[in-house]
This record gives C-alpha cells, sequence and structure tokens, in this order.
C-alpha cells in the first residue's frame, strides 16, 4: 500500500498530498540501473558510511502533483540525451586550455535554466544528499524563481557543464559523484557528477564582462559544454577516490 504524505509542499507551500519525489530525475538513472533494475547508494559523512540498495533513483516526499511538473525534465532528457530531435545544433568546436568544447544553439533559455536551478535547489533542500548548505538568500532566490516559472538571468546562479571521460575517451557514466564544493574567483561552486555530466553551479553573479559567460546558458539558446578527461580535475578524481576508498569491496 502506498503511503500517503500530506504536509506542505517545499516549492508552493500549501498543505497538501505530497508525491515521492526525485531530486535527479528519473532519466539520468537508466544507465545507473544494474541487471536486477537496481543501484547501490553509497553515502560518506561525519565519519560514517552507508550502502543500500535502491529501486529507483533518489525520492522524498517534497512536492505536490502540480510542482512536480515544473522542472521541465521531459525538455532536458530530449536535450541532453537526444540532442538531434530536440532542435539543438552543433554550432562549433574548438579547445581552450587544453579542453576541447562544444557550443550548442538551439536552447530554449526559460526551459533549461528553471531545470538547472531546479537541481541546485533540489539537492539543497533534501536529506537524501551530504551537501554544504547553500546561502539562504541563494535558496529563496532559487525557490521564487521556479514557482513563478521566471528564470534567473543569464549571470545569475549559472552552471558550467562539461562532459567527463576516461582516458579511452569513453564517458564516465553510470555514476553519480557529489554534491562537492569548489572555489572559482570569490564565488563557491556546488559540483555534481550525473550519469558523465558535470554541472557546476555557480553560487553567485557572474560580471557580464567575465569571460565565464560565454561559457553558460545565454538568452540567445546558446550554451557552451566542456569535454573533459577525468584525469585533467583533480577535485573531481579525489571524490571518486572517496568513493572508491570506503566502498572498494564493491568494485
Amino acid at each position: 500500500m502506498k503511503k500517503e504524505v500530506i504536509s506542505n509542499c517545499k516549492l508552493c507551500d500549501k498543505v497538501t498530498k505530497l508525491c515521492h519525489s526525485h531530486i535527479i530525475p528519473e532519466f539520468f538513472y537508466k544507465s545507473i540501473y544494474n541487471e536486477d533494475n537496481t543501484f547501490k547508494s553509497l553515502r560518506i559523512g561525519d565519519n560514517k558510511k552507508s550502502e543500500r540498495t535502491e529501486q529507483k533513483g533518489l525520492r522524498e516526499y517534497l512536492f505536490c502533483k502540480n510542482c512536480e511538473g515544473l522542472f521541465h525534465e521531459r525538455y532536458t532528457a530530449n536535450v541532453l540525451y537526444n540532442k538531434g530531435k530536440s532542435g539543438i545544433t552543433l554550432k562549433k568546436t574548438g579547445v581552450s586550455k587544453n579542453v576541447s568544447y562544444s557550443q550548442y544553439e538551439g536552447f530554449d533559455y526559460k526551459s533549461f535554466k528553471l531545470f538547472l536551478s531546479s537541481i541546485i535547489w533540489r539537492i539543497s533542500i533534501s536529506s537524501k544528499f551530504n551537501t554544504v548548505p547553500i546561502p539562504k538568500e541563494i535558496e529563496i532566490k532559487l525557490k521564487t524563481s521556479l514557482k513563478n516559472q521566471i528564470p534567473l538571468e543569464e549571470n545569475e546562479l549559472s552552471c558550467l557543464l562539461n562532459i567527463i571521460h576516461l582516458d579511452n575517451k569513453q564517458q564516465f557514466d553510470k555514476i553519480i559523484i557529489g554534491p562537492y564544493e569548489t572555489d572559482y574567483l570569490d564565488k563557491k561552486v556546488l559540483n555534481i557528477l550525473i550519469d558523465g555530466y558535470l554541472f557546476g553551479f555557480i553560487l553567485g553573479d557572474i560580471p557580464l564582462s567575465n569571460g565565464m559567460m560565454k561559457y553558460v546558458l545565454n538568452k540567445k539558446g546558446e550554451m557552451t559544454i566542456g569535454n573533459l578527461c577525468i584525469n585533467n580535475n583533480p577535485t573531481l578524481l579525489i571524490e571518486v577516490k572517496k568513493v572508491y576508498d570506503n566502498f572498494k569491496n564493491l568494485y
């Protein structure tokens, strides 16, 4: 029998029946499931570690049915996994500081910006992830944007997106690592690797003249996605090593 939870929706604040909501959308888990349609959930925190077998992507009773539909997940699943049929086209490729990149055009700015905002916000309010708390003013800004379906500006809480590869060019997918924190100039960046996509959320505003602006989603519908070898990302390697050292008996 399904559990019924009546409480305040975390987005609209109404007292109502809550859905068993995904924090990270289910479409990201498809390649993570084992042959028996389960996956290992590994957590490290407060000098403790835990291991659970899950049958569905991590969920929590958070949102009402109406708010569940405000995160633009169907659009994003098409963008990331079915570019050819989503209206996204490759504009140009290049190399910068030994990192290759691809610039795409055709994004729906509103849909993709709101989706990106929803990921960092859902992680920040969930109890399922060991993550550093984001500043309250940022959490409120994200919630307001999602509730009103008005995307933030290009330079507000922008996301840097990289596809992570192994040395053999194979995508480092089938795993979720993070969230973990890094620094960018005077800003904190919250990073999470999801099925080969490394999302880096800048916790603050980027100056419009900053060179990083060309790498984030803009209102023309353009976004630059990097292609990065995991060996060239020391902080991600440290996070992967933490998981391996704590749970190497599984591998």
